[in-house]
């Protein structure tokens, strides 16, 4: 977690405008900005903590980031030149001291901003609390290849609808300083999720350290001073603003010019890959969606960065291991058990049931088994099985085939068995 940050100290270059006594250049947190530019997907869950068994968890916790926020700004662009020429014709912002950039060709889409330091905000922290502006506010005008409807224009009319006003498009995107409470897990993998952010609405104010120059802007979270030095932050924006210099010629059917190490970026999250042609993606990927997506990509890549910084600190969380365990639930014995008592019952009352009737018995004596082929057997008693065995006399025989017993016994003067 970042409780506070520092640009390095040693070794770090300055801004030529600035000279020594200005802030230096942070080449840690440039790398993580333009980490965002290269990376297609950044996210919280980038930075992995350190977890010796299978699984870990963190609870809540606060910790400084850097937030994007944005708007549709183009209703106030304008035509900035009385040019009637393709080449001639400039737009810019109402309100926005930005001049579009001039050139050979037409441009058809630039991207400029607006950090502290030209914006004339640059306040060191006083123990008021006091709201902090933007860091840096990032804007693009453009001119889409496709109207309002997602659809390509019209060939004979795109000439004229280019010097219409209301057919460009402008965006806005202002880098805050915030705060996000973030909660953490690792099962195999990390899952960092955000589940609150304060942006604007945070009050700072100075803090007691004066280890930054300019000394620092600090607010309070669980009880722990989350704080940023003056000099610091304005390095921040600075380096920020420096990547959002840049401009196009998108010519359809021609070549494409391009100003600015980003702006092919940029272009391809606004217009899709090819800018000069309408891409039916325009809509559900690209414009806005486009726009949005890459900032914060670039302010995730610079929190994550403020969180794995010298500066940052060690947040403890709970190591689980795994155990075996046996967990009995004895509500599912009384299904077995009811079974087990109706075969109980059962068996008893068919003894009591047999006995009361006097049915024969088949398995408590072999004897029974000499009368089971007996075409006279009357099921007898035991009693009576034993008194009949006493009379029956048998003897073996074999048959021409196999040993038998034959029984011997003469039941009446005519039949001898």
């Amino acid at each position: 977690m970042a409780r506070t940050y520092e640009r390095p100290k040693s070794g770090s270059p300055f801004f030529p405008e600035d000279g020594p006594a200005g802030g230096g250049v942070d080449l840690y947190m440039t790398r993580a900005m333009t980490s965002g530019f290269l990376d297609d997907y950044r996210h919280p869950s980038n930075v992995t903590g350190a977890c010796d068994s299978e699984h870990c968890s963190w609870r809540p916790f606060s910790t400084l980031a850097i937030c994007a926020s944005i708007e549709d700004v183009s209703s106030s662009v304008i035509n900035a030149t009385n040019g009637t020429g393709f080449n001639e014709t400039q737009f810019a912002l109402r309100g926005v001291p930005i001049d579009p950039p001039a050139a050979k060709f037409q441009k058809t889409f630039w991207m400029d901003s607006l950090n502290l330091a030209n914006r004339g905000e640059i306040n060191p922290p006083t123990d008021s609390p006091a709201k902090m502006p933007a860091l840096t506010e990032v804007y693009t005008v453009f001119f889409p290849p496709c109207n309002d409807e997602g659809n390509d224009r019209e060939d004979s009319s795109k000439r004229e609808q280019f010097y219409e006003t209301q057919n460009w498009r402008a965006y806005k995107a202002s880098f805050n300083l915030c705060i996000q409470t973030l909660q953490a897990d690792f099962n195999i993998t990390m899952n960092t999720t955000v589940i609150n952010q304060e942006d604007k609405d945070i009050e700072w104010q100075k803090g007691e350290s004066e280890s930054d120059v300019g000394g620092e802007w600090c607010t309070e979270r669980d009880d722990e001073n989350l704080c940023i030095g003056n000099q610091t932050m304005q390095g921040m924006a600075r380096e920020l603003a420096a990547l959002f210099v840049g401009s196009a010629s998108l010519i359809p059917a021609g070549d494409n010019y391009f100003d600015g190490q980003w702006s092919p970026t940029l272009v391809t999250d606004v217009l899709g890959s090819d800018p000069t042609a309408c891409d039916p993606d325009y809509l559900p990927l690209h414009g806005i969606r486009g726009f949005t997506k890459r900032m914060h990509n670039i302010a995730v890549s610079m929190s994550n960065a403020m969180r794995t910084a010298n500066t940052s600190t060690t947040f403890t969380g709970i190591a689980w291991d795994r155990q075996p365990f046996i967990s009995v639930q004895f509500a599912w014995f009384s299904f077995p058990a009811l079974l087990y008592l109706a075969t109980t019952l059962f068996f008893f009352a068919m003894l009591v049931e047999t006995r009361r009737v006097d049915a024969p018995i088949w398995k408590s004596s072999p004897l029974a088994l000499l009368q089971t082929m007996h075409p006279d057997n009357k099921m007898e008693t035991l009693k009576e099985i034993e008194q009949d065995a006493q009379r029956t006399s048998v003897r073996l025989r074999y048959n021409g085939e196999m040993w038998q017993l034959r029984e011997t016994t003469r039941r009446n003067q005519d039949q001898i068995l």
